[in-house]
């Protein structure tokens, strides 16, 4: 897949759709709407499908535009370690999804705090203002699902389990600002597929 107008359209559209389906998912669960374990799984697939697909395009652009070998590899790593979350979809097994969600889980974070480590060091003046903010909602995101199990605890013992289950969605609809940002990101880079002329110091060798 080659990055051009076309594709960076296509890109948009798929990530307005997440945004979307991701929505109405939610509000389905939330309001107790079930969907058939089959169906349930092709829900899942597809979404799961759609953000790899987004990040995919994400470090095209990165290498696209020449940044530094190591935050294309990041995002290359983190993209990979996506893809293959999706396994667990498919696992039927308590006690082995536990192992997996367990050891993905901490492999997931460490990926993760190493992109965005990474992410400050891109180069590019109007790929680093987004991707920056979008590392900053990354980093909070991650640091949510750590203490929510914790917080899950406390909020056990002294008040209702829902508040669990709320502070939940919560955290599923904050996770939601990653593709919105990606949409900023992708229509303010429009300009770099056309007549952009970027500052010299973007063309230093490629790391």
């Amino acid at each position: 897949m080659k990055v051009n107008l076309k594709t960076q359209q296509y890109a948009l559209y798929l990530t307005y759709g997440y945004i979307v389906a991701v929505l109405i998912s939610t509000i389905l669960r939330f309001a107790g709407v079930g969907l058939s374990p089959a169906l349930d799984k092709l829900k899942l697939t597809a979404l799961q499908v759609a953000y790899v697909l987004i990040f995919v395009y994400i470090t095209m652009l990165l290498a696209t535009n020449r940044e530094r070998r190591a935050v294309v590899i990041a995002f290359a790593i983190y993209t990979t370690l996506a893809a293959l979350g999706s396994m667990m979809i498919f696992i039927s097994d308590y006690g082995l999804l536990r192992i997996f969600l367990i050891t993905f889980g901490s492999a997931g974070t460490l990926v993760v705090i190493y992109l965005i480590v990474l992410i400050f060091w891109i180069r590019h003046p109007i790929i680093s203002k987004y991707c920056k903010t979008l590392g900053a909602i990354m980093a909070s995101l991650t640091a949510l699902k750590i203490l929510m199990p914790f917080a899950a605890g406390y909020m056990g013992n002294y008040y209702s389990n829902s508040l669990y289950r709320i502070g939940w969605l919560y955290i599923e609809l904050y996770a939601l600002l990653i593709p919105v940002v990606i949409i900023v990101l992708l229509k303010r880079t429009r300009v770099l597929l056309t007549d952009y002329v970027p500052p010299a110091e973007t063309y230093e060798e490629y790391l």
